[in-house]
């Protein structure tokens, strides 16, 4: 019998060792596949999307008068072609967006860390959005605590972060939002704040946000994948800190992320310090 029982075992063994290692080809295999799909998306696709928003572009500069005749030109509305390059855009940075999030999946994120000072990487950032910001009739306000120190960071992953949460902010949200920026000292960290006066988000949006392909119920008809915010917790645990959301009681959303590595930031009840302020209206 227990000859029998060891034969069997062994058997047993054999057989989930050959399960395994079928399992574990049938992934190689899918992750190749994954592979030649994203080449697609990245040469196959967003090639031809360059090239119509290099042609929609010149068309708004007036370059293309010179090539054609009149009877060869067809008016064409200037809104018409400015949202003909806003959505090119778009697709450009959904294409982007969903290369980077296989790649941060399937591998480390690499950073390139040097010393930033964050009230300035924040300003350079809110600077680049301000088209936007008024576009949206949006109102932004950043907020500095003085001799806040620097922080080793890799610049161009937290300006992303920065960015993201920013139009997040004004994606969800009706124009005429209010929008604050603040960054400031707690402890050994660095917090930095990205709060809204908009809808707020439900308690459980707030549970499952920063998962992959997850995107909240005020998302409505909004175009994207649901991969900006756990983009943006790949990159802040990258740096050894923290990403978290939370309604505000008087209304809207509060995100904030630290820097370097800490624990938690307690921003529900924060008392913001005496600041130094720099604001962009619409």
């Amino acid at each position: 019998p227990l000859q029998k029982f060891r034969d069997d075992a062994g058997q047993a063994i054999a057989q989930l060792h050959q399960q395994l290692q079928n399992r574990e080809q049938s992934l190689v295999q899918a992750n190749e596949s994954l592979k030649l799909l994203l080449h697609a998306v990245s040469h196959d696709l967003r090639n031809p999307v360059l090239g119509m928003q290099m042609v929609f572009q010149n068309l708004l500069n007036g370059a293309c008068q010179n090539h054609w005749t009149e009877e060869e030109m067809i008016p064409v509305p200037r809104s018409f072609l400015e949202r003909m390059v806003e959505g090119s855009d778009r697709h450009l940075n959904l294409m982007s967006t969903l290369i980077d999030s296989h790649s941060k999946v399937t591998r480390p994120l690499v950073l390139h860390p040097e010393r930033v000072d964050l009230g300035t990487l924040a300003s350079t950032a809110l600077q680049e959005l301000e088209p936007w910001f008024r576009k949206n009739q949006a109102t932004v306000t950043l907020q500095v605590s003085p001799n806040l120190p620097s922080v080793k960071a890799d610049p161009v992953q937290i300006s992303r972060v920065l960015k993201h949460l920013a139009e997040n902010a004004l994606k969800h949200n009706p124009p005429g939002v209010q929008l604050q920026i603040i960054a400031y000292s707690d402890g050994d960290a660095l917090c930095c704040v990205v709060q809204d006066d908009g809808q707020g988000i439900s308690a459980d949006d707030c549970d499952r946000l920063f998962r992959l392909s997850q995107r909240g119920d005020r998302a409505g008809h909004t175009f994207g994948l649901g991969l900006g915010l756990y983009l943006c917790q790949q990159i802040v645990q990258a740096h050894g800190g923290t990403i978290q959301v939370a309604n505000v009681p008087e209304g809207g959303a509060r995100f904030w992320f630290t820097l370097p590595h800490v624990a938690s930031c307690i921003c529900e009840t924060m008392a913001v310090p005496e600041t130094q302020e720099l604001s962009i209206h619409s």
